[in-house]
């Protein structure tokens, strides 16, 4: 991601002191292992660009607004939700900020898009081969297998209210069935990754290749149809209309 145009390119060697061509930067930038100071300065540039957009069009305060959230923000992903035994980014509970240590869902993988997340991280990709946490054959289940609320269809089940027995039939559950929009953000994130790191691409061509199978119900490539999800367990739609197309 990011640009690398005329105008962008004397930014980074401005900022860097150089005068790198850009597929001396890019190639630096995007290595397996990339240059730190590389990366910093791609990131420092790109988000000094939009400071300085919302500067121009006179938002000013909202130019250094931007500035602080956009390091806040990475910080408190890096430093709140990262859970190292695990090895992957949980969410946190609001009111008392308790980790939800069993309840890791697809948004575990969203700090990957925008680079926040770097290869220190990149165990959580182990999760999605892993058939006890989201691995399938078509993409990545909405919350892990482990969570006491995973169910593949669309029903709510759970120790509270519901129950295998007594299940609550919900046609947007979010507890399991593989969703197009959740997978777009796996993907997303998955393949800013390895764009950096090569090893992760067969990983991320089986993720890819497995969402698409499911736009071509029984294989039929004549009659693409596309639904908001689908039940991990055998690929089949988990809704009754063509949500998308």
């Amino acid at each position: 991601g990011g640009c690398f145009c005329e105008l962008h390119m004397q930014k980074y060697n401005a900022y860097l002191g150089t005068n790198y061509t850009r597929e001396e930067f890019t190639d630096r930038l995007f290595r397996k292992r990339p240059e730190k100071r590389i990366r910093k300065a791609w990131l420092d540039v790109s988000r000094e660009c939009m400071a300085n957009l919302a500067e121009e069009i006179g938002k000013t305060e909202d130019a250094e607004t931007f500035r602080r959230a956009a390091d806040h923000l990475a910080r408190i992903m890096l430093e709140n939700h990262w859970h190292k035994e695990d090895g992957i980014f949980y969410d946190r509970e609001l009111v008392k900020g308790l980790m939800c240590d069993e309840a890791a869902c697809y948004d575990a993988f969203a700090p990957f898009m925008d680079g926040v997340a770097d290869e220190t991280y990149h165990a959580a990709f182990d999760k999605l081969d892993d058939p006890d946490w989201f691995g399938t054959d078509f993409g990545a289940t909405s919350v892990a297998k482990n969570c006491i609320m995973y169910w593949p269809d669309n029903s709510l089940i759970g120790p509270v209210m519901v129950s295998l027995q007594k299940p609550h039939p919900y046609g947007c559950c979010w507890n399991g069935p593989v969703w197009v929009y959740a997978n777009s953000i796996v993907a997303e994130g998955l393949g800013h990754a390895a764009a950096k790191k090569p090893e992760l691409r067969p990983k991320w061509m089986k993720l890819f290749s497995g969402l698409t199978e499911l736009h071509f119900p029984y294989g039929d490539r004549s009659t693409p149809l596309v639904v908001e999800k689908y039940r991990p367990d055998d690929g089949a739609p988990a809704s009754i209309i063509n949500d998308y197309f």
